[in-house]
């Protein structure tokens, strides 16, 4: 709803009277008193009265009060020297936008660290979206944390936020939000290498693009040693193939139904191995991730194992021989950490022993591709209908189908971003 001339020109007058007898706006008290504050409230009432909440008159008077005085910091922060129709025209319309869509929605923001990127945002799905952090949303969080230095230290390296748009009942709103955190950094993580991390989560008092008294609320707290050296890095050429990753995924996780059991498992013990310190543990957990996708069930033997993950994961033959001996030494690690507690040797044959931090960033190479491999296979036409085990099944039959073979390395070229 726009402002026509005249009913600009009040708030001229009300930003008038402020400037000349140098009145401190930032106290709504010092405002109620002016004839002018009482005209532009009044009018606020009548031009937006049906969007304010209450519907009481009265409230709906003071809810408006409360909103002039937002307008007249959020317009302040302009420093003109004087008074722009043009620039108040394009406020009051952003004002008109939250009260039309902002006050049935509750943002949220988490700081994300370690993420390297030159894309000011990005939009990931309906309701999520990564940006650079605003100076005052930096600001606040040194307040935050002025008293707690291993926080404290953290901040000035954190460049991105990630905002998620929550609606419903408000009651559900934050559990949402968090759940939604989770999952969006599992997403990332299966995207590309990097120690990228989410941090707290915060409510903004308003909303995202209009919150003119830049508060908002500690709802998780930062935890200290989130800073990496090792960058999750997304180039700028790359966003169109990022997002239609994280497309992709959306589709299989978190909520689907068919697939729950399925990749939601697989993707969040991947996850979970990320967290871990213990390179045993995290092999083990990334072997077990390829295990469920490629070879679901019990008893499975170490010769279907490295069959499918071969099959599944190399381009064309030479590569798929290579593959067979490369999986072979972690799936006989997993098997002495899980059935025997016995830390064996990761020796592929006719080489040396792998030092375990190039072993575990070989599997979770192997691992990332084989969850995005499947998750894109599980889309593709006349493949789209099959339950998890049957997608297991088809991996089989191609060492008697090179069409599928073939599907299979396609895909492979389709899911490349490092």
């Amino acid at each position: 709803m726009a402002l026509n001339d005249k009913e600009i020109k009040k708030f001229g007058s009300l930003f008038a009277k402020i400037k000349k007898d140098n009145i401190d706006y930032k106290e709504i008290n010092n405002l109620k008193g002016q004839p002018e504050f009482s005209d532009c409230t009044n009018l606020l009432v009548e031009k937006f009265g049906s969007q304010i909440k209450n519907n009481d008159g009265k409230e709906k008077t003071r809810t408006a009060e409360i909103h002039l005085h937002e307008i007249i910091i959020e317009y302040k922060k302009e420093k003109l020297l004087g008074f722009s129709e043009l620039k108040f025209s394009n406020l009051i319309a952003r004002y008109n936008e939250y009260l039309q869509e902002g006050q049935n929605i509750h943002y949220f923001m988490c700081p994300i660290y370690n993420f390297e990127s030159r894309i000011y945002e990005m939009q990931i799905d309906e309701s999520t979206k990564i940006r650079k952090i605003a100076g005052w949303e930096k600001d606040t969080l040194y307040r935050y944390y002025d008293n707690y230095t291993p926080i404290k230290v953290q901040i000035p390296k954190i460049e991105y936020v990630m905002i998620i748009s929550v609606g419903g009942e408000e009651s559900e709103r934050t559990a949402i939000a968090i759940e939604k955190r989770e999952s969006m950094l599992n997403k990332f993580r299966i995207c590309s290498r990097g120690d990228i991390t989410f941090g707290g989560i915060y409510g903004y008092r308003r909303s995202e693009n209009w919150n003119p008294t830049g508060k908002f609320d500690r709802i998780k707290y930062e935890s200290p040693g989130m800073n990496s050296s090792n960058k999750y890095k997304l180039d700028k050429r790359k966003k169109e193939q990022f997002l239609n990753l994280m497309k992709k995924i959306g589709n299989r996780y978190p909520n689907n139904e068919r697939y729950m059991d399925y990749f939601d498992k697989v993707i969040r013990r991947f996850a979970s191995a990320m967290e871990k310190v213990n390179p045993n543990d995290k092999i083990t957990d990334l072997v077990i991730c390829i295990e469920t996708l490629l070879v679901p069930g019990s008893g499975e033997s170490s010769l279907r194992f490295q069959l499918h993950s071969a099959l599944f994961l190399g381009n064309d033959d030479d590569s798929r021989r290579e593959l067979m001996d490369v999986i072979e030494p972690f799936y006989n690690f997993r098997s002495g950490q899980v059935h025997s507690l016995e830390e064996r040797r990761l020796h592929e044959k006719g080489k040396p022993t792998m030092k375990k931090e190039k072993a575990v960033i070989e599997i979770e190479d192997l691992t990332r591709k084989a969850i995005l491999k499947m998750i894109f296979f599980s889309q593709e036409n006349g493949y789209e209908d099959l339950e998890p085990k049957d997608l297991a099944k088809k991996i089989g039959e191609a060492v008697f189908d090179d069409s599928l073979k073939e599907k299979f390395a396609q895909i492979g070229k389709e899911i490349l971003i490092n």
